[in-house]
């Protein structure tokens, strides 16, 4: 019994010892030299400023990879709300990686008199004319936006800061996705009444008015079955009314 017990002493000694070894030589080998950050990267960046991304990040410069801390990083991408998921990643030696995933423009929207670029869900990626203090949109590029559908009348909501009324934006996404299948995004501009009715016009010509959203879809259908019989005489047509959608007129200039 009193072997057992001073092998099993023995035993507890040498598995201390090297527990205390094996955990030094970690940390002396964590703490070498190598891993220290020397370079940020940033991968999945198109509209968002890459300077502006890591911009947090580079602060870290000559930190321990293993060892910085990266919640600064994270509270900064988590606010640029131009960004549906982000992930910070150690690049072994000496790089922090962060690949973004960015929202995509969808369209431009008129809120209260400032031209937003929207992506499908609302969110603003962009901003034009606003006297906002400085933020993320002053960090983004869209180079193109005259391949994108034009909504005008909407009015700012206070208690959406950072996009559309996500009812708003989930009727226009649908209705844009719908006519974008039989008509070119860029010739749609829709026109948001304070009545609550909608017109759509196309390529500044043609005015179709749909009355509110309520069986939107079945009246964008009816659309899509009258333009053959209006087809090359756009400059001729009144205005196509389909608030009724099972009796829709189509009403043409006097001569």
């Amino acid at each position: 019994m009193a072997n057992r017990r001073r092998r099993f002493s023995w035993y507890l000694i040498w598995c201390t010892a090297l527990f205390f070894t094996f955990g030094a030589a970690f940390s002396i080998f964590i703490s070498l030299p190598i891993w220290r950050i020397k370079e940020i990267v940033v991968v999945g960046q198109a509209i968002v400023s890459e300077q502006y991304l890591k911009e947090p990040a580079e602060k870290l410069i000559g930190e321990n990879l293993f060892l910085a801390d990266y919640s600064t990083i994270k509270s900064h991408l988590k606010g640029i709300h131009q960004l549906t998921d982000f992930g910070i990643f150690r690049k072994l030696p000496s790089t922090v990686l962060i690949k973004v995933i960015e929202r995509k423009p969808f369209a431009v929207a008129i809120v209260s008199g400032v031209s937003f670029v929207i992506d499908e869900e609302g969110y603003y990626l962009k901003a034009e004319g606003t006297r906002l203090k400085k933020t993320a949109y002053d960090f983004v590029r869209i180079d193109d936006i005259s391949a994108l559908p034009v909504v005008r009348g909407i009015k700012a909501n206070r208690e959406y800061s950072y996009r559309l009324d996500p009812d708003i934006a989930l009727a226009l996404s649908g209705s844009i996705k719908r006519l974008s299948k039989f008509l070119p995004p860029a010739s749609l501009q829709i026109e948001m009444k304070e009545s609550g009715e909608v017109d759509l016009l196309v390529d500044d010509i043609l005015r179709v008015r749909f009355g509110d959203m309520e069986n939107i879809a079945k009246k964008i259908s009816v659309l899509e079955a009258l333009l053959p019989e209006v087809a090359g005489k756009w400059q001729n047509v009144s205005y196509i009314d389909i608030r009724v959608a099972d009796d829709p007129v189509i009403r043409f200039k006097k001569s």
